[in-house]
This record gives structure tokens, C-alpha cells and sequence, in this order.
């Protein structure tokens, strides 16, 4: 009786090459002559085309092995095709040694796995380092690539304090692009600020390929958002780039410090400032922080010719004003696109009370401060004052001794005459005055209904 053994070689092999490894490696395992006859390289490297589903597998195990010419052959064969293989999931768990074998024998490397990530992105997201590396090296990847969410490698490393590491590997290819925008135009350096993400932002700003003056949808800048956050930390690391623009203006003509002086309604709290510290003191120390850098444009105005001076006042904020007053070169009248200096705006927009009328006094406690400029209609502060009837600003005009009264408006009145019809509101403000422009008033009226009886009656 003819045993399996006593069959020719080359018969043996024929015969295994209809059969799956499993079936194989059963008939390596019952004989040493088998086992080195059916050696792996060439009968389990055919079962493998046998059934597909053995394919994934047989790739693994011929790249751990080193066998180059059985994954080629696979490659070649389009079975990997067939059973879907991609790198994607490789990069996940296997080595950079088989990752490396596979790239060598044609497996593709730029695919695409159902997020729409390469195995670039996923390898990055695992913090598969050496892999990163080994991808970076090729020529055929798209090193920008994003999923279906919009995000490329170097955004979800960014996200991911323990994946800064990769970024700064990321960062070194010149192919990466790192003022990459997405659908709001914004720039990894937008994010990381709108964030809050002082490592992220740290480690886009040591790249020198890192546009820091880009603008969003909004034309503002990343400098801007800090400011308008509140967040030191942002700013104080945007500052420290010798070409950011600190005067850069978005939309609305706002700098950074016109936005750390009158902010959004609702700048978000981020770690870096914890919920105990007030939301002024954010504000404080970031307006500190800009004044001390004499790049600053103190005066630079909005889109209506505010300036922050004028924006220090609209918002109510001594603080702001107290610092502005006191950094060299701030222009104390200018004014804005209604010809209103800061005093006449104060006086005109800010509320009445104690708190809003320390600001006026505030203001004209400063030697430089001219109380009679008035703005595009003639109106002087002292005018608006008494036509707001704004009792204790009068009086604080008035006391000041600088105040001149026969000032006219454009239609010839002096401040005096806006006071009739007032009724007690103002009496006593202006004292002798008073009772001479009541006087005027009366006999102005009296001699006009005198003129039109007599000429009725002509």
C-alpha cells in the first residue's frame, strides 16, 4: 500500500497547493519531512489563495517573517482587493518593521478607511510615532489629507496634549501645511486660541512656517480672539512672535486692544483662567499686557474713529481708562466719526449715576483733556451736558474753571439758554446767570408776540 510519504515531492506539492493552511499546517505537523517540505514560503503562501479568508492574515504573518515575495504576490494576485486589506488597520497594532515590509512590497499607503481617514491620520490619532515617521517618508501620501470630518493629522494631534509630540514631527515635513484652513477659514493657530490650547498653540508657533497674522471669516486674527477672550496666556505667547501685527484690525476695525477693551458679551472661561478669577481681572491683565508692548498702537480707531480710549468709557471701566490715561502718547481728544472727543462721548453715552460720573471726573482730571471742543453739530460737552440734563456733570464742568460759557452751538445758542424749560432742574447750577437768561428768554418771547399783534392789526 503507497503511503502519502512514498509520493514524489513534486507531487506533494501539487497536491497541497489545492488545499487552505489549516489543511497544510495539519500535514506539516504530522511529519519532519513534510514539515520541511511544505515549508511556509511556498506551500501556506499558495493555500492562501486557496480561501481568501486566510489572506489578512497570511500578509501579517509573511511581513513579520520578512517574506517580501509572498506578499508581492499577493499584491500582484489582487486578492488583498478582494478581501479589502488596507493599511489602515495596520498601522493600528503591527509594528513599524512589518508596516515598512508592506510599504516595500506595494501595499497601498494612502487609503482610506470609512471616516475617511489615510493610515497617516489614523496613525497619528493611536500616537503611532515610529509609523508617523515611516509614512512621512514617502512621496505618494497626501500629508494634508482629511477625513470626513474635516480634519487632517496635525489637527487631531493638536487636539491632544499627549499627541504634541507627533505634531512637532508633523510639522518638520515642509509638505505639511500648517496655516490649513477649514470651512470658517480659520487656521490650526484660530483653533488652538478659540480653544484655549496654550500647548497647542506653542507648538504651531515654534514652527516659522506659521502664519500668526492670518484671518478668519471675520478677518480677525488670532491675536484678536485672544484679546477678545480675555486669555493672557494666548496673548502673552502671540506677543513673543517678532512678526505678529499687534495693530491688526478685523472687520469692525477693532484691534486686539480695542477687543480686550470692550470684548463679546460672553468670552468663554478657559483652565488656563479658573472660574474664581473675575472676569475683569482677565480683562485688566490682558489690556496690561498690550499696553506694556510699545508696538502698540494706543490710538488706532474702529470703524466709526473710536478709539480705545472712547471704547474704555462706552464700556463703563475705570480700569480700562486708568491704564489708557496713564501710558505715554494716548490722545485724549480725539475724536470719532461724530466729531465727539472721549469727554463729549462719555458725557453723551454713559449712563447717569456715581459710578459713570467718577469716569467724567476721571477725565477731567487730566491736564491735556480740552473741555470746549465740540463735536460735528457744535455741541461742546457742556452743551450736551445741560441738553441731557445731566445736573452733576454741569457741575463738574462748571467747577473745573476751564469750561468756556460763551461758547455757541451751530445755531448760535450758549449752554446757558438750553436750560429754559428745564424748570428748577437746573436752577442754582449756573447762579446769577440763571436768573439774567430766564430774563432774556422772557423778553425775547415778549417783544416776538408784540411784533406779530402789530402786524396782525396793520
Amino acid at each position: 500500500m503507497t503511503s502519502l510519504l512514498s509520493l514524489p515531492p513534486e507531487l506533494l506539492l501539487h497536491i497541497t497547493s489545492y488545499h487552505t493552511p489549516p489543511t497544510i499546517l495539519s500535514l506539516m505537523r504530522t511529519n519532519h519531512a513534510l514539515h520541511h517540505l511544505l515549508d511556509t514560503t511556498h506551500a501556506l503562501a499558495g493555500g492562501i489563495f486557496n480561501d481568501i479568508a486566510y489572506a489578512t492574515s497570511g500578509v501579517y504573518h509573511a511581513a513579520k517573517r520578512g517574506d517580501k515575495q509572498t506578499i508581492q504576490r499577493l499584491v500582484k494576485s489582487g486578492i488583498l482587493d478582494a478581501v479589502e486589506f488596507k493599511l489602515n488597520a495596520a498601522v493600528l497594532s503591527e509594528s513599524a518593521q512589518v508596516i515598512g515590509t508592506l510599504l516595500e512590497c506595494g501595499v497601498p499607503a494612502d487609503t482610506r478607511d470609512g471616516w475617511g481617514q489615510t493610515p497617516l491620520i489614523s496613525a497619528a490619532i493611536f500616537g503611532r510615532k515610529e509609523v508617523v515617521k515611516l509614512l512621512l517618508e514617502r512621496a505618494d501620501i497626501d500629508v494634508n489629507a482629511r477625513d470626513i470630518y474635516g480634519q487632517s493629522a496635525l489637527d487631531h494631534t493638536l487636539g491632544m496634549c499627549s499627541r504634541w509630540g507627533i505634531a512637532a514631527i508633523l510639522l518638520k515635513d515642509a509638505r505639511v501645511d500648517v496655516n490649513l484652513r477649514d470651512e470658517l477659514r480659520q487656521t490650526p493657530l484660530h483653533r488652538a486660541v478659540s480653544n484655549g490650547d496654550a500647548g497647542a498653540l506653542n507648538v504651531l508657533l515654534d514652527c516659522e512656517r506659521v502664519d500668526v497674522n492670518a484671518e478668519d471669516q471675520h478677518h480677525r486674527s488670532p491675536l484678536c480672539t485672544a484679546a477678545q477672550q480675555g486669555n493672557w496666556l494666548m496673548v502673552h505667547s502671540l506677543l513673543r512672535r517678532k512678526d505678529v501685527n499687534v495693530n491688526a484690525r478685523y472687520a469692525l476695525g477693532m484691534s486686539a486692544l480695542s477687543c480686550a477693551i470692550s470684548p463679546s458679551p460672553s468670552p468663554p472661561i478657559y483652565p488656563q483662567y479658573p472660574d474664581y478669577i473675575s472676569r475683569s481681572k482677565k480683562f485688566r491683565d490682558v489690556i496690561a499686557l498690550l499696553l506694556a508692548d510699545p508696538r502698540v498702537d494706543v490710538n488706532l480707531p474702529d470703524h466709526e474713529l473710536r478709539t480705545p480710549l472712547h471704547l474704555a468709557l462706552r464700556r463703563g471701566r475705570r480700569y480700562s481708562l486708568d491704564m489708557l490715561l496713564k501710558r505715554e502718547g494716548v490722545e485724549v481728544n480725539a475724536r470719532d466719526k461724530y466729531g465727539f472727543t472721549p469727554l463729549g462721548y462719555a458725557i453723551h453715552f454713559l449712563d447717569h449715576g456715581e459710578r459713570w460720573d467718577n469716569l467724567v471726573k476721571l477725565l477731567l482730571e487730566d491736564a491735556w483733556v480740552n473741555v470746549n471742543l465740540a463735536n460735528n453739530e457744535g455741541l461742546t460737552p457742556l452743551h450736551i451736558a445741560v441738553i441731557e440734563r445731566k445736573v452733576p456733570l454741569v457741575r463738574l464742568l462748571l467747577a473745573g474753571g476751564k469750561v468756556d460759557r460763551e461758547l455757541v452751538d451751530g445755531k448760535g445758542l450758549k449752554a446757558e439758554e438750553y436750560v429754559v424749560g428745564a424748570g428748577e432742574l437746573f436752577e442754582g447750577v449756573f447762579e446769577e446767570q440763571w436768573s439774567k437768561v430766564v430774563f432774556g428768554w422772557v423778553m425775547k418771547r415778549f417783544l416776538l408776540l408784540w411784533d406779530m399783534a402789530y402786524l396782525r392789526a396793520n
